[in-house]
């Protein structure tokens, strides 16, 4: 058995065009059925990139970049934007029913392997999550 080769996927749209934000996530999805194993959690997956863009619609309207990286077993979302970038908050937990900010990370940490959040040093923020995916293996 071998690991299927997959090259990184790249996408970028503006906040402003829903149908090409909508592209983005229907692409994420489609890679990741073509390329995992029965068993990960791609709704999971879905839905960590959808309140990823769902927070630089609502915090850094512009464009947003996305890429998909296959370079290991499990698969790494990075989210990039333009806005003014992350400022130091406590971190909400899914478990803070009266948080106004904060929830869409949390439920990204809670399905995400992985989570890293910053601040981009030309500007705008990230958020890069390895998924909850496995990468299939092929037969040789």
């Amino acid at each position: 058995m071998r690991i299927q080769d997959t090259t990184p996927s790249e996408w970028s749209a503006s906040t402003n065009d829903a149908m090409a934000v909508a592209r983005i996530r229907r692409m994420l999805r489609d890679g990741l059925v073509r390329h995992a194993t029965p068993e990960s959690d791609i709704h999971g997956a879905e839905v960590i990139l959808g309140e990823l863009l769902a927070n630089v619609v609502r915090h850094a309207p512009g464009q947003v970049s996305v890429q998909l990286d296959w370079g290991r077993v499990r698969p790494t979302l990075l989210v990039l934007d333009d806005g003014d970038g992350f400022t130091t908050t406590p971190q909400t937990t899914l478990s803070d029913v009266e948080a106004e900010r904060g929830r869409g990370l949390a439920l990204v940490r809670a399905l995400g392997v992985e989570t890293v959040v910053g601040n981009r040093s030309q500007g705008g923020a990230y958020v890069r999550v390895v998924l909850p995916v496995v990468r299939r293996l092929s037969a040789e």
